[in-house]
């Protein structure tokens, strides 16, 4: 397969050589005959390296601007004797002149700004960082062997962006699902790697590969960059793309900054009736206090609870005094665990409200500089969802009809904190340690009412009362080195060993459904939505991850006037997961004639003297039990753990003066080892205990071509070859219950990976500093795609499945301009738009095509990936006006239907669009105050999931609320 893959490549790359030297030709000989400058630029007054500083070639377009190290490098520079610009704010300009630069040579030129120290000064300083950090970004961007997009922290604020989630929903061809997890060019997020600060973190939702990215506040991250495409030193499950977070480092100079602010959300702040129930003391900080915890007695491994005896039998009995053992056991226990409330109870819903710490600082000194970051951020939100929750089955004369009719009310609450801590040392001019330390707590309490019918049981009304706390963490210890080895022609050594950690625990997750016919209320009945009985699930997930890795650039010369650089490389990335899932259900008597009978109210389910047994005993010593309520107990479990050794070489090679080859592989070897044990046979195995392993090795190549026909244009041109792993979870042969989605999950022993042929063209214009103009194209063929389906019938079972093959393709489109390019007095306003179209195809199974055509009259052999839009657009128009320190944005955004779960007998379940729009109003109020006002999701359009994409028949439909936010910060 990889053979016919390079074969398949190897004529276009040929024509597009040689198009690429036909247009290079065409540009005439100056094209080919530049040079180069590059330098580095320092604070006169403390020698540190200047950032963000513009360096302007003065008479030409060319541009460029410092990295964090003060360096920059201009290419493209004609030959002959030039005037270098070097301006930042808050500095005296400084222009350098008769620098003289040869055909085919570099030539390096240094400078030192001088602070400018008056007043006033300060208001424009911070402006123009903001500016500056775009530019500099486009510059990354532009300079980058890979296709890449990239936001920054300006970006985040001016979008109203809280989390990551929100951030990656602004980059082109880019959604998120359930407002965690990414899907970028129609693959989703077991496509896409999440990387913090270059090492992998383990994702706490043991339903998902990568990490959540609503545990990332947007005000500790200072950049987002999206991978689009593969080269050697990436993971190789860089698929559909790679999300590469970096937290805020340390500032250049002195900086701390607080803000505070709070939002109303129109369907839940202040409402009398918000659903709630009695938790912890300590549940805003995102933590359990012990409140929810099972007992010691009742978290013992292995533990079994016997059936309770009728009676214990006459005194003479040899099982005499086993059965009052068993009877005092099972009592001792029920009782351990104790009365609790099962169903919401009406509150009053305060305010959305959040507030942010920030603090750094560099030392800086001749020869060595020591800077420190701290930041902290919390938020807590309130949402009150009231909508429908519906299922179908397949009906008569090929139609489908509700089996599920649910009225819905849920009240949900968010809090999130974090906290990152960043220690840099450069102990020489180009040797540099940093230390990373970041910590995410998040809960969320979800108290939730269904109401309505079951079409197997039309009599009877059926009630659905959920009280669910989930809490996760993440932790993640790096350390980082970046050294260079001027002895090793200024080779650059760069390594990570990181430490990470993740856990997501659901303790005391409640669950009470009954059925009544205004009479009779039966909380234990077969016809009962699953849990059948009164339940309460104990969850805990653990998972640790270690990596390292280390790369060596090598930059060699290439005849007189060219250079290719080497990068070698290797990495090691190993997990281990482990988790529990305990559930406590109850049995007992709750007829009208019993002494303790149910009547409809779930918190009165556990009156006093309710649980255990009363004891009756006779003249012959025999002693009779009468169980009122009284527990029982199942477990389910796996453990898991996965290792990742990898090897790569790369080069960037010049073949001309305007293009260049990048090309090399990757070696990755895979072994996966899973043990799971759980109460219910698993579908595809039959078997409640299951071992698995998977091992393989994999070789990954890529290669690509850049070309710039002019100093601010490049077109890229792409292939590789990339995997997907299966995750802990949809390997383990266990079956539990998602109260999030509201289905039975299972797991799939028998998945292997999935191989995918990626193949990009795109095309840049950078017309000025900080804008662009983009478009790309792409072509993904994959081979064992893995995705979720119902593997029953009735459409209640979901599980995972590889499917033989399958293919998505699209085009991207990407604009960003000052509108003063075109009427200048427009100046201020700029305007971005972003927008994506895409199309994929996976084939059904023979099963699948005759399931549909027997129940839908549906003869088609194939259809969509799921989580995959057809089309995503986001727009942006923002004003600034320096002089009266405003800023306004206004963004919209919305995506196309996408398969969410693909049927077996009825219609794929579709989520459909959900148009957002968004106005930021920013206001600085002197040197150091600035407020912001925030109006989100204005349109509030149905957030709605159906049976097709013509959205017939509704799976499940909710309104979330507009979003009124004010928000205070102060910088000293």
């Amino acid at each position: 397969m990889q053979c016919r893959g390079w074969e398949w490549l190897r004529w276009p790359i040929l024509v597009v050589l040689g198009v690429l030297h036909i247009a290079g030709a065409c540009c005439g000989q100056d094209t080919f005959s530049t040079g180069v400058l590059e330098g580095r630029v320092l604070d006169n007054w403390d020698g540190r390296p200047l950032s963000g500083v513009v360096v302007t070639l003065r008479g030409t377009t060319l541009a460029t601007v410092t990295d964090h190290e003060g360096l920059y490098r201009l290419r493209g520079v004609p030959p002959g004797r030039h005037e270098l610009i070097f301006s930042r704010s808050g500095y005296a300009r400084t222009m350098v002149t008769d620098v003289l630069v040869a055909e085919g040579q570099t030539s390096r030129v240094d400078a030192a700004l001088r602070p400018e120290f008056y007043e006033l000064e300060e208001y424009v300083v911070t402006a123009a960082e903001m500016s500056e950090q775009v530019v500099q970004l486009l510059e990354m961007r532009q300079r980058a062997t890979v296709a890449m997009d990239v936001l920054g922290a300006e970006q985040f604020s001016r979008l109203a962006a809280s989390d990551a989630a929100d951030i990656l929903e602004q980059v082109p061809g880019v959604t998120v699902v359930g407002g965690r997890e990414p899907v970028v060019r129609g693959l989703n997020e077991r496509y896409v790697g999440v990387l913090l600060n270059g090492a992998e973190v383990p994702s706490p939702d043991p339903y998902k590969k990568s990490a959540q990215l609503d545990m990332f506040p947007a005000g500790l991250i200072e950049s987002v960059t999206v991978t689009k495409t593969f080269t050697p030193d990436l993971p190789g499950n860089f698929s559909g793309g790679g999300v590469l977070l970096k937290t805020r480092s340390f500032p250049e100079e002195f900086q701390l900054r607080l803000s505070g602010g709070v939002e109303a959300n129109t369907r839940a702040t202040f409402r009398d009736d918000f659903p709630r129930y009695a938790g912890g003391g300590t549940d805003w900080l995102a933590l359990d206090d012990g409140t929810r915890a099972l007992p010691a007695e009742l978290s013992r491994p292995g533990l079994q609870i016997p059936r309770p005896p009728a009676n214990s039998g006459l005194p003479s009995s040899s099982t005499y005094a086993a059965r009052i053992q068993q009877a005092e056991t099972v009592h001792h226990l029920t009782r351990l665990l104790g009365p609790t409330d099962f169903a919401p109870r009406p509150e009053h819903a305060l305010p959305n409200h959040n507030f942010s710490l920030a603090l750094g600082d560099t030392r800086a000194g001749k020869a060595h500089a020591l800077g420190y970051f701290g930041g902290i951020t919390y938020q807590r939100k309130f949402q009150y969802l009231d909508g429908v929750n519906n299922r179908y089955a397949p009906g008569l004369h090929q139609t489908i009809q509700p089996r599920k009719q649910f009225e819905d009310v849920q009240g949900i609450e968010e809090i999130t904190w974090a906290t990152v801590a960043n220690l840099a040392w450069r102990y020489q001019q180009e040797q540099k340690l940093e230390f990373t330390f970041y910590h995410n707590q998040s809960a969320e309490d979800l108290a939730r009412t269904q109401r309505g019918r079951i079409s197997d049981d039309p009599g009877w009304e059926f009630v659905l009362h959920r009280l669910h706390w989930t809490e996760r963490h993440l932790q993640s210890f790096q350390l980082h080195g970046e050294h260079t080895l001027p002895r090793w022609s200024d080779a650059k050594l760069e390594w990570l060993a990181a430490l990470s950690r993740s856990a997501q625990e659901e303790p005391d997750a409640r669950f009470f459904h009954y059925r009544t016919d205004g009479h009779l209320f039966q909380p234990d009945h077969q016809s009962l939505p699953t849990p059948n009985k009164p339940t309460r699930y104990f969850r805990d997930l653990e998972e640790n991850n270690r990596s390292a890795r280390a790369d060596l650039t090598v930059p060699l010369r290439w005849g007189q006037d060219r250079e290719v650089v080497w990068k070698w490389g290797g990495a090691w990335q190993q997990g281990e997961r482990t988790f529990k899932d305990r559930e406590v259900f109850y049995e007992g008597l709750y007829a009208p004639t019993d002494r303790f009978p149910f009547l409809g109210d779930a918190n009165a389910f556990l009156p006093p003297g309710s649980l255990g047994y009363r004891a009756t005993t006779n003249a012959a010593g025999r002693i009779s039990y009468v169980w009122n309520r009284y527990i029982q107990l199942r477990d389910s479990r796996y453990t898991g753990e996965q290792t990742v050794p990898a090897a790569y070489v790369m080069a960037e090679a010049p073949l001309t003066r305007r293009l260049r080859l990048i090309g090399g592989v990757r070696f990755e070897q895979t072994e996966i080892a899973m043990d799971s044990l759980s109460y219910v046979a698993n579908e595809t195995t039959g078997l409640p205990v299951n071992q698995t392993s998977l091992a393989r090795e994999d070789w990954l190549p890529a290669v690509g071509l850049i070309f710039q026909p002019r100093t601010n244009m490049t077109v890229r041109l792409h292939f590789s070859q990339t995997l997907a792993r299966p995750t802990f979870r949809e390997l383990a042969a266990y079956r539990s219950y998602d109260p999030l989605t509201d289905e039975l999950i299972e797991g799939n022993p028998r998945l292997g990976l999935s191989t995918v042929k990626n193949y990009d063209l795109r095309w840049e214009w950078f017309p000025r500093p900080g804008e662009v103009l983009s478009l790309s194209l792409f072509y993904k063929d994959l081979q064992n795609a893995i995705e979720r389906r119902f593997v029953n019938i009735g459409g209640d079972i979901v599980s995972f499945m590889n499917r033989p093959a399958a293919e998505v393709y699209g085009v991207e489109f990407e604009f960003r301009r000052g509108l003063d390019v075109w009427w200048t007095a427009l100046s201020g306003l700029s305007l971005g738009v972003n927008a994506a179209w895409m199309a994929s195809e996976v084939q059904l199974t023979e099963d699948e095509v005759r399931n549909r055509t027997d129940f839908l009259g549906d003869t088609s052999r194939s259809r969509p990936l799921y989580d995959q839009s057809p089309y995503v657009v986001n727009a942006d128009l923002t004003w600034d006006h320096p002089r009266t320190q405003t800023s306004l944005t206004v963004g919209f955004n919305i995506f196309g239907p996408r398969i969410v779960i693909a049927g077996l007998a009825t219609p794929d379940v579709y989520e459909q669009p959900a148009p957002s729009l968004d106005v930021v109003l920013r206001q600085g109020l002197g040197r150091h105050w600035s407020v912001r006002f925030t109006a989100r999701n204005l349109l509030d359009p149905a957030w709605e999931r159906t049976y097709g994409e013509d959205g017939a028949a509704v799976f499940s439909r909710y309104h979330r609320g507009r979003l009124f936010g004010l928000s205070l910060s102060r910088e000293w």
